[in-house]
């Protein structure tokens, strides 16, 4: 009896030390990211307001998408975008934060919506980190792909929290 409360106690604890050492995304305060567009698009646009005749039919990239451009990749749920991808680092689309574009590395990113984000390896043989911001409220992520060796954004992703 002894020796089973034992293993138990030390099963306890030890869930307890992984649960405190783990980083989640519950951890993150919350960021509004409702003013984050790409081409005036954001998560919860209706399909029906917009244009996507802009856009250069591409299988350039994978996945199971319901729209993938050259430009842009959307994904569209109940006539709703819940997925959005796009690329800062060859300029055909309008990536704006808080209704600043133009934005090259990952600190205007941080200046912009503040230090309540998770940085982690994105793909570290490619040398690739993110940021990660949540909005809890609005039940939107973000991902700031960038650079590690000299911050340069490279690409968004925008998406549900499901």
């Amino acid at each position: 009896m002894k020796r089973k409360a034992k293993l138990f106690f030390c099963c306890i604890i030890f869930i307890f030390i992984l649960n405190g050492c783990s980083k989640s995304s519950s951890n993150i305060k919350t960021t509004d990211l409702r003013n984050i567009l790409i081409d005036n698009i954001t998560i919860g646009s209706h399909i029906k307001s917009i244009d996507l005749t802009k856009y250069s039919k591409s299988e350039r990239y994978s996945g199971n998408y319901t729209h993938k451009f050259d430009e842009i990749v959307l994904n569209v749920n109940n006539n709703l975008v819940d997925y959005l991808f796009s690329r800062f680092d060859e300029n055909k689309t309008t990536i704006s934060v808080n209704g600043k574009s133009n934005l090259t590395k990952i600190d205007e990113v941080s200046d912009i919506l503040g230090n309540n984000f998770h940085e982690k390896w994105y793909d570290k043989e490619q040398g690739l980190k993110t940021y990660e911001y949540y909005d809890y409220e609005n039940n939107i992520e973000v991902n700031f792909v960038y650079l590690d060796y000299d911050n340069t954004l490279i690409w968004i992703k925008l998406s549900k929290i499901k």
